[in-house]
């Protein structure tokens, strides 16, 4: 990460905390919060990866 452990811990943070939330407060079947589980993450890093873009200006 080219943010440094603080940066890759914060984003590891971040992309991890839905899919925490997901697994430990649902009440839906095991297999449903698994598959819930799977999409979150890429969602999370599309998210992470678009804010720090636009944070670093990558697109400009």
């Amino acid at each position: 990460c080219s943010r440094g452990t603080a940066g890759y811990a914060g984003v590891f943070v971040l992309v991890c905390t839905p899919q925490l939330l997901a697994a430990a407060w649902s009440t839906w079947r095991t297999a449903a919060r698994t598959a819930l589980c799977l999409a979150l993450f890429p969602v999370a890093m599309l998210v992470a990866g678009l804010v720090l873009g636009w944070y670093d200006g990558y697109w400009l």
